[in-house]
């Protein structure tokens, strides 16, 4: 019994760093109309105006043209600027940018 209750601080610190987790995997999730998404679908350099989402690496493999430029905030407020373009990480690229073009109707 006593051998549960030494651990118990192990307990706190996986919820503790759980929740930081989560924080900032939300951190990353947003929302733009999709009128906004352009029609072309590009692998392009990377560049100031461009918001990348990247998986392990900081590698991306799909990157969707916004059609008119959309504040990004930081989860702090701290930082903001505006991007024309995301750069993300899918697993099926291909899927995703039909799924992407048939939600934006093109």
């Amino acid at each position: 019994m006593e051998a549960a209750g030494a651990a118990a601080w192990l307990q706190w610190l996986a919820l503790g760093l759980s929740a930081y987790g989560v924080v900032w995997l939300t951190a990353c999730c947003g929302t733009a109309p999709s009128s906004r998404c352009a029609s072309r679908w590009t692998t392009s350099p990377r560049a100031p105006e461009r918001l990348v989402l990247g998986g392990p690496g900081g590698a991306t493999n799909l990157d969707v043209e916004l059609g008119t430029p959309v504040t990004w905030c930081s989860l702090t407020g701290r930082r903001s600027r505006q991007v024309t373009a995301v750069s993300v990480e899918v697993d099926d690229a291909a899927l995703a940018s039909r799924e992407i073009a048939a939600a934006v109707g093109r």
